[in-house]
């Protein structure tokens, strides 16, 4: 049991997933970022003039695909005041950036890094594609268990500012 699955253990109220699940998405979203880094640094170490020239694209992916699965992974550990449209669309996003840094790495299939890279992506997509049905199966994904409101933000305010000056006409 990873530490991330015991902290979704302990978490005081519903998490609307089992645990484990979430916890596996959270820990390989991580493990996927830091194959992703290491596979954009290996491509900047490239010494084969034909694969520097062609590795700008698969260094582009990478990163992004690093950024965004840490992204996804907080928003996945983080279930208080839970909101299942955000989620949904980071998985989302998340899935798309998998893809494109796979495809980019895949370009290169003599290449052992990239493979692992690529080879990583496609099984966190797969991952998360199981995770969306999951959610999607758990009550449909709007009746998600949410925490109470922050008490800096009660329940159906506006985050605008009110009484704010009039603007200069």
């Amino acid at each position: 049991m990873s530490m991330i699955e015991k902290m979704l253990e302990a978490y005081p109220a519903e998490t609307g997933l089992p645990p484990k699940a979430l916890a596996e998405a959270v820990d390989k979203l991580y493990e996927c970022a830091g194959v992703c880094l290491a596979c954009a640094d290996a491509a900047a170490a490239e010494q084969d003039p034909e694969k520097i020239a062609m590795s700008g694209k698969c260094m582009r992916t990478n990163h992004d695909c690093a950024d965004q699965c840490t992204v996804a992974a907080r928003v996945l550990a983080r279930q208080t005041g839970y909101d299942a449209p955000t989620t949904m669309a980071v998985i989302e996003a998340t899935r798309t950036v998998l893809r494109a840094s796979c495809d980019a790495c895949e370009e290169f299939a003599d290449t052992p890094y990239t493979q692992l890279s690529a080879k990583v992506c496609r099984e966190m997509e797969k991952l998360l594609g199981e995770l969306v049905k999951q959610m999607n199966a758990s009550k449909g994904s709007e009746d998600f268990p949410t925490s109470p409101p922050s008490a800096t933000t009660p329940a159906g305010a506006s985050l605008s500012i009110e009484n704010e000056p009039p603007e200069d006409v």
